[in-house]
């Protein structure tokens, strides 16, 4: 039997046609003459098979894998550097030397003990390492240790949990950059099998929000050392870009020559490993708290520390490079002064002494003010007090004379009886008194032992700028003018914005002080810095100093104290300058407030910056960080909101990052800040904001009569373009002055209050100090780092 098809019968539901939007080829072919289009170039894609796509895997992962080896090989060879490793405790209980010491107990080692680096040839591992122990309690030697490292070995404790020590150096190592990291545990081992792997967990748990995929070394025996060793080797170096496109060098060996002319400076000569990029002799160098300096000589002595020893290798040094007098960058940071530039003169040398005088006449003035009013009355109060005080002895002493006059009258009838209770009560007094004079004696010489501990000077100032903060953040940028003085006088360079984010600042180049026609303004400073980069990468000059060579460089004029800072225990880094680094400019920095610092940070405080590779002081000014043309100068450093600190500084390409430390009164250093430099640019306008507030007095419908806010008829007129505004949101004008004491009538947008507060908004342009200075003398050495938990708390007080 045949099988009989399917036929469609009447009831079939036919499919709806497709409807085009007439863009498809068909559509173009069907749908008659259509419009000419225009021509346009489209890059057709290769279509890859799935083979030839294989193939391109297989070259990006060889490139990527050959980029990685290359990277590894860059260290622990002849040709090449060691792997320098900073040796760095996180405990109380560990020290330094037990770690080394156990390196060097690995099986197949040699090792060359030096008075900075300790060096370890692995025979084994075909592999050399050069050992660094910067001071435990000394936060600038870890800092400059981890600058040049290629990798930091921390230390920790079976016995003993992380503290604020370890969390102080953890941070501000995150803060400049991290380096690549190896943990190690000694004495893991004497634990029973059981507890060892609990142990781990513990010490992994505490670093794992720092460090997600933490390793923690067993460092107990040789095996132990011989695969800690391994392991240095063997890891992916971490990449830090500050130091990648600059020479840099770690001091190994140090000599000092005195000047013939001057003992005070001498020549500086340093022995170690070149990394980084090439050197040229020509190039300035940087020395991390003294400064820039040039060099004289560039040698190659024999490298000590080689895996082989050579037979046929001579000890002689080799002289590179010698430096050409004409040629090498000078060490002028300021450019020659202009006179004519900008209609601006440089002051003579009578101007400055006539500013002096007055600077210091306004100063007695305000001493004499001080001293004539009475305790605790402020400066404004004594303004209004001082035409009515009178002040004089005769008042007090005719008081006194009434006084005395009516004790007298006052006295006994009986003479005879006044003797005998007065006898009577001396002898009661008497004892009275020599129990007093005990007790006194015992709470004075106590008082004065706390008095000699305790600064009072210094509380008093702080206890001052406490109160200018607490005032500041109650009423922001507000200002009180005294009566006797013409705020138009005061005021003079203020002017009035109709809106501070939208209304232009015109002139800005009119108030800009002396300093900027000496310093460098770099236009286009990104392609500056780009350009400058890509050329580090395609130059091929100066192949004999090239990095991994064993130099010697000879540094012209360096001071002698160098020697007594730099010692065994503090590393001694020596960077490379890129070109036009060595000139002075302005530099803006972001900063955020560190961890749960608390104090009074103020605008022009000095400080101390941990730039880069720099360290240097300066006295910043604080501006909020906004995206518009005009920043707000901040008067004080607040904990909630980053800033932008500006300073006079040298020219630095990011990414650099940014370390603030304040000085305390015992000399030490304490973290206040952590940044990064922002831009290097002189034209960030960054405008103070002035307040001044009046109250009103009478007031009608939409119109107010206000006091309190000028004392004179000639003020109100000067400031009387200026709008106003409450701080119930309403905004006003001034309309006219009435009488001579100070009183103004205004309109406003809408009724006001009795409690309402006027304000007027003045803006001046200000500029940093000229503070900078690059020799910073290391700090006291903190509270010893084997102490109890107080001498721990020290660091951060």
């Amino acid at each position: 039997m045949e099988q009989q098809t399917h036929r469609p019968g009447v009831f079939k539901q036919p499919n709806k046609r497709h409807k085009s939007d007439g863009n498809s080829a068909r559509s173009e072919k069907v749908g008659g003459r259509q419009a000419p289009k225009a021509a346009t170039k489209k890059k057709h894609k290769q279509q890859l098979d799935k083979k030839q796509r294989r193939n391109q895997m297989a070259v990006q992962r060889k490139a990527k894998r050959e980029e990685v080896l290359n990277q590894k090989r860059s260290r622990g060879h002849d040709d090449t550097p060691p792997f320098l490793v900073g040796i760095i405790p996180l405990c109380r209980s560990i020290d330094s030397t037990d770690i080394l010491n156990a390196l060097k107990q690995c099986p197949d080692v040699n090792v060359m003990e030096g008075d900075r680096v300790c060096h370890v040839n692995s025979v084994r591992l075909k592999q050399r390492f050069a050992f660094l122990k910067p001071a435990a309690d000394d936060i600038g030697a870890v800092l400059d240790a981890a600058k040049v490292a290629d990798c930091l070995l921390f230390g920790l404790s079976i016995q003993e949990s992380l503290g604020h020590y370890a969390d102080h150096v953890l941070s501000c190592l995150f803060a400049q950059g991290l380096p690549s990291v190896i943990f190690c545990v000694q004495g893991l081992k004497s634990l029973p099998n059981k507890k060892q792997s609990e142990t781990k967990k513990e010490i992994t748990k505490h670093l794992e929000k720092r460090f997600p995929d933490i390793k923690v070394h067993s460092l107990d025996d040789e095996k132990d050392a011989l695969l800690l060793l391994r392991a240095i080797g063997c890891q992916k170096l971490a990449k830090m870009q500050m130091r990648e496109y600059r020479p840099h060098l770690l001091a190994n060996e140090m000599t000092f020559e005195p000047s013939a002319n001057d003992s005070t400076v001498g020549t500086l000569k340093v022995t170690g490993y070149l990394c980084g990029q090439t050197l040229n002799v020509d190039q300035a160098v940087h020395i991390p708290g003294f400064g820039d300096f040039q060099l004289l000589q560039i040698d190659s002595p024999y490298d000590p520390h080689r895996l082989s020893s050579r037979s046929k290798e001579i000890s002689e040094v080799k002289v590179l490079e010698q430096a050409n007098l004409e040629t090498r960058t000078p060490l002028q940071p300021l450019l020659p002064v202009d006179p004519l530039s900008q209609e601006q003169t440089w002051p003579t040398e009578e101007e400055l002494m006539e500013a002096e005088e007055e600077r210091i006449q306004k100063k007695e003035k305000k001493m004499i003010r001080k001293q004539r009013v009475q305790k605790g009355i402020s400066e404004y109060q004594a303004v209004w007090m001082e035409e009515s005080i009178e002040y004089g002895p005769k008042e007090s002493s005719s008081s006194d004379d009434d006084d005395d006059d009516e004790d007298m009258e006052g006295g006994y009838d009986d003479p005879m009886k006044a003797v005998s209770e007065s006898s009577s009560g001396d002898e009661k007094d008497a004892e009275d008194v020599d129990d007093g004079e005990k007790q006194t004696d015992t709470m004075s010489v106590a008082a004065s032992e706390y008095d000699q501990k305790v600064h009072f000077a210094a509380d008093e100032d702080e206890m001052k700028r406490f109160k200018e903060a607490r005032l500041d953040q109650m009423f922001p940028d507000e200002i009180e003018i005294p009566s006797n003085e013409p705020a138009k006088v005061l005021l003079q360079d203020y002017r009035g914005l109709a809106s501070f984010r939208t209304s232009p600042w015109l002139h800005a180049d009119e108030d800009c002080p002396v300093e900027y026609e000496r310093i460098a303004i770099v236009p286009n400073f990104n392609s500056v810095r780009k350009a400058l980069l890509k050329s580090l990468k395609k130059s091929d000059d100066h192949k004999e100093c090239h990095p991994g060579r064993y130099l010697t460089l000879h540094i012209d004029k360096v001071p002698s104290d160098i020697m007594n800072e730099y010692n065994h225990q503090h590393p001694l880094v020596i960077f490379g300058l890129l070109k036009g680094e060595h000139y002075l400019t302005v530099v803006n920095m972001i900063l955020q407030r560190f961890g749960d610092c608390e104090d009074v940070i103020e605008s022009d405080e000095p400080m101390i910056f941990h730039v880069g590779y720099r360290r240097f002081s300066a006295s910043p000014i604080y501006s909020q960080h906004t995206n518009g043309d005009k920043h707000k100068m901040e008067r004080f450093f607040w904990k909630d909101n980053p800033v932008v600190a500006t300073v006079y500084a040298p020219i630095i390409f990011p990414p650099a990052s940014v370390l603030m430390f304040k000085q305390l009164r015992n000399g030490k250093e304490k973290l206040v800040a952590t940044g990064r430099v922002l831009s290097v640019d002189p034209n960030r306008i960054i405008i103070e904001r002035a307040v001044l507030s009046g109250h009103p007095f009478k007031i009608n419908k939409k119109s107010a009569v206000v006091r309190y806010m000028f004392f004179n008829r000639d003020d109100i007129l000067w400031f009387k373009p200026v709008e106003l505004r409450t701080k119930s949101g309403r905004r006003g004008s001034i309309l006219e002055p009435l009488g001579t004491r100070g009183h103004m009538k205004c309109s406003f947008n809408g009724s006001l209050d009795a409690s309402d507060v006027v304000l007027m908004n003045l803006y001046k342009r200000v500029f940093p100090k000229l503070t900078y200075n690059a020799r910073v003398p290391l700090p006291c050495a903190s509270a010893s780092y084997t102490e109890t938990v107080d001498s721990d708390m020290e660091i951060f007080d």
